[in-house]
């Protein structure tokens, strides 16, 4: 023990009222901080709102429409029958009627427009003219020969048939709702939960079946999972935390100590979530089991230095200042190193990650303050016998034997260990290249869930949810109002459909090609594009449907085509998007005049998947060159750094081999897993080099210093490296996918760096005789 570090110890035990009052101030402080907390919901928390490929995307919602749709299909036995065509209109009404409240408490009508079978309009031609009236007409005929009429210039619309009706089946059909533009994720998730009453009753009774998708509903229900993991997570993480501590204690006042901070920790972290402006969401929804089982880690590291100084007779401040004076040092830098591998995530593009990063790094910090003032507050005041029993679990003879046991199987086995641990490195980094990268907003959820049957019965049947989004500026005003721009935009769509393999396009050409026929007297031969610009302006005279305003401005210069596919993986859609971007730069050029935007929300998933691998590879970097730094400054000493690297490197290795083999993607919450476990795996290896150091300081002799270094930090070693994992694998238990894979990860991790820490670290140093920096 440091004389720096007997000082404070000596400080904290001399003003225990001052200390206490401290606490007290810093608890009652965060519990009045929790009614501010936030949370968000969705997938917009990891997008950059300052970024170009944003701000493209708003910028034309705003000059178009908005693609923040609710999709709803439904089978049913007769699509065009009365019974159903009223369900439909009355459904209609009945979602455009849903209202909200508003922060200030007003009513908010919750969506725009409703497009449908019942709501869209057709075109019936006549000689040289047209006209646009409702498909279904009010009111909704009864007469069989009507409705067949209705259903058959639905097929013979290709707008209507490509949009509503599915190609497959003719008992499926679909139908959307437009969101105001202006809602906030918690006002969709209130309007979702308001129309999934309506389709459950409207339903009831009836032979139709309704399937509710689309990107806000697969943000409105991971919200909905997100309050529910949270509400899982912490009872079943604090249940496992007070077992996990009085096996290891057999103390009831210890285990009671031990909860009370771990609850003290919470508090403090998830206060600093408000402080630092941030919220809950998908990712920080990691905070509180992350909290409690790092505290739990913490404090078995005090425990047990508290039952070992007890054992070897120590009593009162004595006790005290020896147990905290020696783990102060290699403690605070562990949950350094801990805060560094989160703070390394604050490098991350994306919003959500970089926030995470920052508040558990804090968080860290504030948890080592917290367990280290009530731990030296409590075995002050109360004593070691009432704390750890003294010949608790870790002390008894069995277990000892078990870690005299490990000790000669180093000794023996170095290189066998050695030659296995650079075995595992191969066979893992051998994975490495088989990692799929993708971040799917559906596929996250488990098979069962709605939201992804809905998904894919919408894929299989009704062309797919996910959304290509082109917009495009002529040279001029006027210049998609010519057959020279039209057949630019056919092509593209052309090319959309046999290259991209988009099923589905909608543009201005199909509007064009509709009115064109209809002003033949639905002549087939005249589905084309007009041939003179006189034309074109005639047709969009004489037609009155708004929906082509969502395709082209109104001084034609800009158009909008949208494309439909089913769900692919994100890789595939990036080479989608950039295939596409290389068409429209060769056909509409800049130097032309023209200015082009491939978009949308699915676009939004491609850049944020490439935002993860650059965070990854930066993050990655950073913690390990910060830790290792931090092992150079610790111990003073390359070689003792460069001999702890291996086993910290064995975990990452482990993570990245896994994912690969087993076939886990890489998303956002997986891309946290190699820094945040090698921030915590490094804690282990600082007490077991310190302690290395120490015993080689002493006699000098490698395998004694293994022997009396597994034999005094092998407990608390074991049973952190024990302890972090049962909680973290907590997050199996969660609804996400991506979740679920963190806490496998950070799980094996965690086993992987205690083989490292008992086996290859001491293999290591007895192959390499290396003094560690002692002299």
């Amino acid at each position: 023990m440091s004389p720096h570090t007997g000082r404070w110890v000596h400080l904290l035990q001399a003003r225990p009222k001052k200390m206490l009052l401290l606490l007290l101030v810093l608890v009652l402080g965060g519990l009045a901080l929790l009614s501010k907390l936030k949370t968000e919901t969705g997938m917009g928390v990891f997008h950059n709102k300052d970024d170009a490929r944003w701000k493209e995307m708003k910028a034309v919602d705003k000059r178009f429409v908005n693609d923040d749709l609710l999709l709803v299909a439904f089978e049913t036995n007769q699509v065009f029958s009365h019974e159903r065509l009223t369900e439909l209109r009355k459904l209609g009404d009945e979602i455009l009627r849903i209202e909200l409240k508003g922060a200030t408490g007003s009513s908010l009508q919750a969506f725009e427009e409703i497009t449908s079978l019942a709501t869209v309009d057709d075109l019936e031609g006549s000689d040289l003219s047209f006209r646009n009236h409702p498909l279904v007409p009010d009111p909704i005929p009864h007469d069989m020969k009507a409705l067949a009429s209705i259903g058959r210039k639905a097929r013979n619309n290709p707008v209507i048939r490509s949009n509503l009706l599915s190609s497959t089946r003719r008992d499926v059909s679909l139908f959307y709702a437009r969101f105001q533009p202006t809602l906030n994720d918690a006002e969709h998730s209130a309007a979702i939960a308001k129309v999934r009453a309506l389709l459950v009753s409207a339903a009831s009774g009836t032979p139709t079946r309704y399937y509710l998708s689309g990107q806000a509903v697969a943000d409105a229900d991971t919200a909905t999972y997100q309050s529910e993991d949270l509400a899982r997570f912490i009872p079943v993480v604090y249940s496992l935390m007070i077992l996990l501590l009085f096996v290891f204690l057999r103390r009831v006042t210890g285990t009671a100590i031990a909860v009370v901070i771990i609850f003290c920790s919470l508090i403090v972290g998830l206060a600093l979530v408000v402080i630092l402006g941030s919220s809950m969401n998908n990712c920080s929804a990691m905070l509180p089991p992350v909290i409690m089982t790092l505290a739990t880690a913490l404090l078995l590291h005090y425990f047990s230095e508290l039952g070992k100084h007890n054992l070897a007779g120590y009593e009162g401040k004595a006790l005290v200042r020896r147990t905290v004076g020696g783990l102060l040092t290699p403690v605070l830098m562990g949950a350094f190193t801990t805060g560094i591998g989160f703070a390394s995530l604050s490098v991350s593009e994306i919003p959500a990650v970089r926030e995470f990063g920052v508040v558990a790094a804090l968080s860290m910090l504030a948890t080592f303050v917290m367990t280290t003032l009530i731990f030296t507050l409590a075995a002050s005041q109360l004593g070691p016998k009432r704390l750890v029993a003294k010949r608790g679990v870790v002390l008894s003879p069995r277990f000892q034997r078990l870690l005299a046991g490990i000790a000669e199987f180093v000794i023996r086995r170095r290189r066998a260990i050695i030659i296995g641990g650079l075995l595992f490195g191969v066979v893992a980094v051998a994975g490495f290249s088989r990692i799929v990268v993708d971040m799917d907003p559906v596929e996250v959820f488990s098979k069962d869930a709605p939201v992804r049957k809905a998904t894919s019965f919408i894929n299989e049947h009704l062309d797919g949810i996910t959304v290509m989004v082109v917009a495009i500026r002529g040279p001029a005003p006027g210049h998609f109002a010519t057959p020279q721009g039209l057949h630019q935009i056919e092509a593209l769509e052309g090319f959309m459909r046999s290259k991209l393999k988009v099923r589905q396009t909608t543009s201005v050409v199909d509007y064009m090609r509709l009115m064109h026929r209809e002003f033949f007297n639905g002549d087939a031969k005249h589905w084309t594009i007009p041939a003179s610009k006189e034309q074109i302006a005639q047709l969009l005279l004489l037609n009155s449907d708004h929906r082509i305003d969502e395709m082209i401005d109104g001084k034609r210069e800009w158009v909008r085509l949208i494309g439909r596919m089913p769900n692919i993986t994100t890789m595939e859609l990036k080479g989608r998007y950039e295939a596409l971007e290389a068409y429209l730069a060769q056909h509409f050029p800049r130097e032309a005049g023209f200015e082009t935007y491939a978009t949308g929300r699915s676009r939004m998933n491609v850049e944020m998947i490439a935002k993860i691998m650059s965070s990854l590879n930066l993050s990655l970097l950073v913690s390990a060159t910060f830790i290792t730094l931090l092992f150079f400054l610790l111990f003073r000493s390359w070689s003792a750094g460069l001999t702890a690297l291996p086993a910290n490197l064995l975990p990452i290795a482990a993570i990245f081999g896994l994912m690969g083999w087993v076939g886990i993607r890489l998303d956002a919450a997986t891309v946290m897993t190699t820094t945040v476990a090698l921030g915590i795996a490094v804690d282990d290896t600082i007490h077991f080099l310190q302690q290395m150091r120490l015993e080689l300081a002493r006699h000098g002799d490698h395998e004694r210093a293994v022997r009396e270094t597994i034999r005094i930090k092998g407990p608390a070693i074991i049973w952190t490296s024990l302890v972090i994992s049962i909680g973290f694998s907590v997050f199996m238990l969660s609804h996400f996918a991506p979740t679920r894979n963190f806490g496998i990860l950070v799980s094996l991790a965690m086993v992987t760096a205690l083989v490292g820490d008992l086996l290859f670290l001491p293999a290591l140093v007895l192959c390499t005789k290396t003094s560690l920096g002692v002299r």
